[in-house]
């Protein structure tokens, strides 16, 4: 006889299902903060495998190979990890089979996130549109989202500005109105319409992003969400005032949000920073605030390998400073990329043929050029 514990696992894992189908992570991600302790069903493994969710080591341990690695590799993606992350990806790749094969797309989906952290943009879009190929076999549609949205980013960082666009407008209408994660959305429309220099609407959607994440700041599931969306949302504001500045001598306003419940991101706190240092540097002329500034972006940027080393550039911009990227040429030349599997959607055949140069994408980061110029360029090489 079946029992009434298997009927509830089943209606919870439901209730679970179509929440994250539709993008709202919040939920699931409370309760397996409250489940944590306590509880190791095999629902609660599953979702903790599924959204990379910190989760006693013991547990996972007990998971199938491929299962684990793929949560290693986020894991340590999230914390910056690249090499490490590359690592884990690959080996969960390996060791991909018939019982962990619900995890494929997120093997893929991680490897092309590596890519793209570390300059490998080329193999970042074959392996983003295997995932997307995977996304579409199994009708996610928060998946194809996802898959889109990330296709953007790389094109954006790639300066293929109008590919960018095209790629979030699809993320951005391919889930109903309601569903999670509609400020974040906003916000990567925004940043390829300010790079197509079409400043105002990127404004306008900006500001729309952080009214719509302000008025769910409240809500514990999803108050970190909305969080990181407006310290986003404040990053690119202040970028894109620069950026217009650069292009037209606009003035340059300000954008101040203060909320009690909005939590720190780290990433964006930097960006935000350098903003306010090349601000300092390019409209007042006041390297001595700028340096305060981009120590700051140091600080926030100290688990984030790229930024961290774009900051430090500027500092030895700023101070005279013997510039050198050893680090992160040894990071780049220690990560072997891999290929991904073929892949033939006619829907998506336009991204595929679309060229990416095969040459580092950071190369303009590595490089010796340490006037304030080419430093401030290389913000186009990052997600803001």
């Amino acid at each position: 006889m079946i029992s009434n514990f298997d009927f509830q696992q089943l209606y919870e894992y439901e209730k679970h299902q179509n929440l994250l189908a539709m993008g709202h992570l919040g939920y699931s991600k409370q309760w397996l903060n409250h489940q944590k302790d306590d509880n190791n069903s095999i629902i609660n493994n599953w979702l903790a495998a599924k959204l990379k969710y910190d989760w006693p080591i013991e547990r996972v341990a007990q998971w199938p190979a491929a299962m684990q690695q793929q949560w290693h590799g986020w894991r340590a993606y999230y914390n910056g990890q690249y090499l490490p992350a590359h690592q884990n990806f690959s080996q969960a790749w390996q060791n991909l089979g018939q019982s962990n094969l619900g995890f494929e797309s997120s093997i893929a989906l991680g490897l092309a996130k590596v890519y793209t952290r570390t300059g490998y943009w080329s193999h970042a879009k074959q392996w983003n549109l295997y995932f997307l190929k995977l996304a579409k076999k199994h009708n996610d549609l928060f998946d194809i989202a996802q898959g889109y949205g990330a296709l953007g980013e790389l094109f954006l960082r790639s300066n293929l500005s109008q590919q960018a666009m095209a790629c979030f407008n699809i993320a951005f209408h391919l889930l109903p109105s309601g569903s999670g994660q509609q400020s974040k959305q906003l916000n990567f429309l925004a940043s390829a319409l300010g790079r197509n220099q079409e400043w105002l609407r990127a404004e306008a959607l900006l500001k729309t992003s952080i009214q719509h994440a302000k008025d769910r700041l409240d809500n514990p599931q999803t108050q970190i969400e909305e969080s990181n969306s407006i310290n986003h949302s404040l990053a690119r504001l202040a970028f894109l005032q620069l950026a217009r500045y650069q292009a037209e001598q606009h003035t340059i306003e300000d954008y101040v949000f203060k909320h009690s419940k909005l939590k720190e991101t780290p990433v964006a706190q930097g960006f935000l920073a350098m903003a306010h240092a090349f601000k300092a540097i390019l409209v007042s002329h006041n390297q001595q605030q700028a340096l305060i500034y981009v120590q700051q972006a140091q600080q926030h940027f100290k688990h984030f390998p790229f930024e961290e080393a774009w900051a430090t550039k500027l500092v030895c911009a700023l101070t005279g400073s013997a510039w050198q990227a050893n680090q992160l040429q040894a990071l780049i030349t220690n990560i072997e990329p891999m290929s991904a599997p073929s892949v033939a959607i006619v829907s998506d055949k336009i991204w595929d043929s679309t060229l990416i140069k095969n040459h580092n994408g950071f190369a303009s980061l590595l490089n010796n050029h340490l006037d304030i110029r080419s430093v401030y360029d290389c913000w186009t090489l990052f997600f803001i």
